[in-house]
């Protein structure tokens, strides 16, 4: 059989194939060329994928801080009480906002929960004490500034402790949470 006859045959065979392309180099000789993905590819991309999916899912999902701030006339001046759970620079904010108004000496800490009590039994926020009184934040060296914000507790105890502006208060912060110093 003639070269040319058989690289018919071969080509006509390979017609039949899926995918690929034919290229006559001369008259007896074809190039066949198929691309495609090996099976290798095709689990990289599904596991790939996959993982994308995941963590394009996992974008969707958020959680929800709330905190209550409700202010009532009392026969004392305005009583202020917060319930829930917020970022530790809201609950700063809020605290310097209150430090900050006038009688301010009467303003109430916030009081930190981890969930709103039932309706009716929203705890009352606790007046801090004045400095030197039994309860009171211990006498620690001022910051350099005298701007209200969390900074390096400086008793060493505790890893923040919230300078109100004019004192250090009770309030502690350890990696995250905040809380309130037991002083004894």
């Amino acid at each position: 059989m003639p070269p040319e006859t058989v690289i018919q045959q071969v080509t006509n065979a390979a017609a039949v194939c899926e995918g690929y392309s034919f290229q006559p180099t001369a008259a007896n000789s074809v190039v066949l060329t198929r691309k495609y993905w090996p099976v290798w590819v095709i689990v990289v991309a599904a596991v790939g994928a996959l993982f994308c999916l995941i963590g394009l899912l996992a974008l969707l999902y958020k959680e929800t801080e709330t905190m209550t701030v409700t202010a009532t006339d009392s026969p004392d001046g305005t009583r202020v009480d917060i319930v829930g759970t917020g970022s530790t620079e809201a609950v700063g904010r809020i605290h310097a906002a209150l430090s900050a108004l006038p009688g301010a000496a009467q303003a109430p800490a916030p009081v930190y929960a981890t969930a709103p009590p039932p309706p009716g039994l929203a705890p009352a926020a606790p007046i801090p004490p004045p400095p030197g009184a039994p309860g009171a934040a211990p006498d620690l060296p001022a910051p350099a500034t005298t701007a209200a914000a969390w900074y390096p507790d400086p008793s060493g105890h505790h890893e923040q402790r919230y300078w109100n502006g004019m004192a250090w208060t009770e309030h502690i912060s350890d990696h995250g949470p905040p809380g309130t110093d037991t002083i004894s």
